[in-house]
């Protein structure tokens, strides 16, 4: 209808391609449009040729082909700002499958630190090439397969993947938590709750890219942090009651050997005030054994009593009678002053 004329062995190459790339018709018109236009881009003249084509990258690459011209056409500020851009306009489900939703532009325009003029040239780049569906107040990636035959924006999508399927797992506990009429044992703990405060922190700043938070998921953050502001507190007060039962184990452990220390002592002064009796009973009779008694007084609590019953043998010693082996007694032994034997 244009006038152009088409090689002969291109239509059977575009549509060999087309079978293998891709076999199901959702994915194969895009595909197909893509390949078609850079074809015509590459044309010979009025002709259609398999060379063309080939330059293109063909069915299997003409997607990327085309978002890569693109892309490496702008500064590196607009493709920075192309990659928040095409981030705003893709989403994860629940499952973790990627798909393309229409973003307002109003959004993007409150979203991005760019100015209005160079947000629309960078989406009017990617619209020329067919990529990017635009209308006065919306904008959309212009089709599914975009998402999947374009590798560098499955690299940029790479850390949003685990972030939405982190969000899938947050809605599913956050419902179980309620069918559950709200079980504490459902709620989030520790790094993993830390991990949920974080991510939410950052869906908030950024609602353009990520969807809001639904009430029930408020919620049960919510009740995930008051739980663990009772458990930390109650760890707090096991942690005082604690010390102070330790502080006053040690106290009564003093007390208790001070106490013990002096019924010791009550109980060692009773047997030597015994023996200091029995010794001054003996001490006219059996100065030997009263000698005896009185050491042995002095050794168990060296009381006065106790050293009075000692002088009081030593009084008397001319008249202690040793009963030890006369045999085996050789020599006895004075001090000085005669006092000590």
């Amino acid at each position: 209808a244009a006038g152009l004329s088409i090689d002969p062995a291109l239509t059977g190459t575009i549509l060999s391609d087309l079978l293998a790339a891709d076999g199901e018709s959702a994915g194969a018109l895009p595909l197909l449009s893509q390949a078609m236009l850079t074809t015509w881009e590459y044309r010979e003249g009025d002709r259609l040729t398999v060379h063309g084509y080939g330059k293109s990258g063909g069915v299997a690459h003409a997607v990327q082909t085309s978002a890569d011209h693109v892309y490496d056409a702008l500064s590196n500020a607009e493709q920075a700002l192309a990659r928040d851009l095409f981030r705003s306009m893709t989403v994860f489900g629940r499952d973790g499958t990627l798909t393309r939703r229409p973003v307002a532009r109003a959004d993007l325009y409150a979203a991005h630190v760019a100015d209005r003029a160079q947000i629309d040239a960078v989406l009017e780049a990617f619209a020329s090439r067919r990529l990017i569906v635009l209308n006065d107040d919306h904008t959309q990636i212009a089709h599914e397969v975009l998402l999947a035959a374009w590798p560098r924006l499955r690299r940029w999508l790479e850390d949003d993947q685990a972030t939405w399927v982190q969000y899938g797992q947050l809605v599913e506990d956050a419902s179980n938590w309620r069918d559950n009429a709200n079980d504490p044992s459902y709620l989030y703990r520790g790094s993993q709750l830390a991990a949920a405060r974080h991510a939410s922190t950052q869906w908030a700043a950024n609602p353009s890219r990520y969807p809001p938070l639904t009430a029930t998921l408020r919620d049960f953050l919510q009740a995930g942090e008051r739980a663990a502001s009772r458990r930390s507190r109650t760890r707090r007060l096991v942690t005082v009651s604690l010390v102070i039962l330790l502080c006053v184990s040690l106290v009564g452990a003093g007390f208790a050997a001070v106490s013990a220390r002096n019924a010791n002592h009550l109980r060692a002064d009773a047997v030597s005030a015994q023996l200091v009796t029995e010794s001054q009973a003996l001490i006219a009779a059996d100065p030997g054994t009263a000698a005896l008694l009185a050491a042995a007084a002095w050794q168990i609590s060296p009381t006065a009593q106790a050293r009075q019953a000692m002088l009081d043998v030593v009084a008397k010693a001319d008249e202690v009678i040793l009963s030890a082996n006369t045999t085996a007694l050789s020599a006895v032994a004075f001090s000085p002053d005669g006092k000590t034997f």
